[in-house]
This record gives structure tokens, sequence and C-alpha cells, in this order.
């Protein structure tokens, strides 16, 4: 299982804590509940990896605060980057 840093529950991306495969299982924890989900690509540490699907031109939030819009619809499990 590979970990992920989420602060806020509306985040919708967090931060790899490793290096994580396509097919590996990650997890976060929040507010007292533990979530997973698979990856669909490859994602560096400390990139930023989607937790559920963003439609395009959605706020992209992490730590609680926006850091972007997407450009394109991403699936949960995807690197969200640039």
């Amino acid at each position: 299982m590979k970990y992920v840093l989420v602060k806020k529950m509306k985040d919708n991306v967090g931060n790899a804590l490793e290096h994580i495969q396509p097919g590996d299982d990650f997890c976060w924890e929040i507010d007292g509940g533990t979530h997973t989900a698979k990856a669909k690509d490859e994602v560096r540490f400390a990139f930023k990896i989607a937790l559920r699907d963003i439609a395009a031109g959605e706020t992209v939030l992490c730590y609680g605060e926006p850091i972007g819009t997407a450009t394109t619809a991403i699936a949960s499990g995807e690197c969200v980057h640039v």
C-alpha cells in the first residue's frame, strides 16, 4: 500500500509520499477515516494524484486551497501535473 498526504476533506488531489506505479493501491487518512484507490498512472514522489474524478473546468484543490483548473477530465488515480 502506498501513502498519499491529504489535509482537507474537500481536496480532490493528494501528494504522493512515495513513488507510485500504475496498479498500486494507495491510501490516505482524513477526518478519522481511511480511503483507498488504485493508481492509473505512474506518480513520482511529491507529485499530485487525483483522489476522485475531476471534470474539465473544475477547480483542483490541494491542502484546501485552489491550485489550478483542470483543462481536461482527470480520472481518479491519474497523475495531476502541470
